[in-house]
């Protein structure tokens, strides 16, 4: 049998409410990617209106109204999952809270998310100079202190961060992450996981990729054309940007009662993030955009090895 909803997830017809027309009570569905690829539908009841969720910006409340989100809320990762009340689009699963008793998520409006704009100004930080690298290969001084300063991510949702390949344990690998405001959770590859993706299916914005990987990914909300809209939130804010976005694939949920996440794994890139913005992130199907190769060699005395990524 085929869901009711999904064929709405795949229509090209790109037809939304206006989130002044919701009311509470109201019901609905969300389609997320799931298990092993799986596109599930998780009714929805629309509890109300929070027009306190920033500047000049309001957010629909909502219960997600599935029993394997009982105790636990919004799962990491469900960033951006189409939300549908009477057949029309109402927006992108945006954010939960931690450690939550009930499965309450705030959706940010489909119309504030297509409104995004392509061009604008871009934040831009120094990198590190060779001298503040080598004093870090050395040992003096702390990488996060060399850093550039990303914006301020407080009050914002953490995007999954996949950390694969890196030659740390996890629990180093997310303190170096701690201050970045993202979640990091172990990562693999996936192959023939190609072309453009629809609604609900999971995606990756690609930050390193080679022999060592760090993508931060959530779910698609909305496809038109060349067109794709994600997250529902931003990765950072930065404005116009240009990296390269990629398939994911959901392996598996790992629960947790402070906060669950979907473990997933990188595809094949299909385009270019170009604009990340507070209401979400905007890519373009076509050709990414190259990265800049990379070559690191490490020798000790258990021998020589050589990292390769972009």
């Amino acid at each position: 049998m085929v869901p009711l909803l999904l064929p709405l997830a795949l229509s090209s017809a790109l037809v939304w409410l206006d989130p002044a027309t919701v009311k509470p009570g109201q019901q609905g569905v969300c389609v997320t990617e799931w298990t092993g690829g799986e596109r599930r539908e998780i009714p929805v009841v629309v509890m109300g209106t929070l027009d306190a969720a920033g500047p000049d910006r309001s957010a629909v409340l909502v219960r997600l109204a599935d029993d394997r989100l009982a105790g636990t809320g919004v799962v990491a990762g469900m960033s951006g999952s189409p939300v549908y009340v009477d057949g029309k689009l109402l927006g992108a699963v945006a954010f939960g809270w931690p450690w939550a008793q009930e499965p309450l998520a705030g959706v940010t409006p489909f119309a504030d998310m297509h409104a995004i704009p392509l061009a604008g100004e871009t934040v831009r930080a120094a990198a590190p100079t060779l001298a503040q690298l080598a004093a870090v290969a050395d040992g003096g001084v702390e990488l996060r202190s060399v850093l550039p300063a990303l914006p301020d991510r407080r009050g914002l949702a953490k995007p999954l961060l996949a950390v694969a390949g890196l030659p740390v344990p996890p629990g180093l690998a997310g303190e170096l992450f701690a201050g970045a405001g993202v979640q990091p959770v172990p990562s693999g590859t996936v192959a023939g996981l190609t072309g453009p993706p629809e609604a609900g299916d999971m995606v990756a914005v690609e930050l390193v990729w080679g022999d060592a990987s760090l993508a931060a990914a959530g779910t698609v909300t909305a496809r038109d054309g060349d067109r794709v809209w994600a997250f529902g939130h931003p990765l950072y804010d930065l404005g116009t940007v240009r990296f390269p976005v990629a398939r994911a694939r959901v392996l598996a949920i790992q629960g947790s009662y402070q906060s669950p996440f979907k473990v997933f794994a990188v595809g094949d890139q299909f385009g270019t993030l170009v604009a990340d913005r507070r209401a979400g992130v905007v890519a373009l199907v076509g050709t990414p955009p190259q990265g800049t190769a990379v070559s690191v060699r490490v020798d000790d005395p258990t021998g020589v090895k050589t990292w390769r990524f972009s």
